[in-house]
């Protein structure tokens, strides 16, 4: 994998800027960080798979929060192969203005530069964010 550009981070720091924006997710931008196939396991249940579905996912994100933000740097990233494991926070405020913090521990297969999976373990400090699976 190549050391200048690492897609979990790529894709983080996208989605830092995400919900203070006006423009809609759309498939054109998802399509250049994730693979035609990509999919995101949450908490052992698969949440999305395909790029139509990670853009309903991350439409539905903007829909139920009024931010969040990934603190970059991660407490831990390693890479091995194909593979970026990462711990981080993230900082969420709900819409009815309470502040959380959601804890992740992830695993990123990465193929040709982009997330082809993404299988995460999230705790959820006060209340969780109930996502559909799309």
């Amino acid at each position: 994998m190549s050391a200048e550009v690492n897609p979990v981070k790529r894709v983080h720091l996208w989605g830092n800027e995400l919900l203070a924006r006006p423009a809609a997710v759309t498939e054109a931008e998802v399509r250049e960080m994730w693979t035609e196939d990509g999919s995101m396991i949450v908490n052992g249940q698969v949440k999305c798979s395909g790029i139509g579905a990670l853009v309903r996912h991350f439409e539905e994100l903007r829909a139920k929060l009024k931010s969040a933000h990934v603190q970059i740097p991660y407490a831990v990233s390693v890479e091995s192969g194909p593979t970026i494991a990462a711990r981080y926070v993230i900082d969420v405020e709900h819409l009815n203005g309470m502040r959380d913090k959601v804890h992740v521990g992830a695993f990123f297969t990465i193929h040709d530069g982009k997330i082809r999976s993404m299988d995460e373990v999230a705790w959820f400090e006060k209340s969780e964010i109930v996502l559909e699976k799309h």
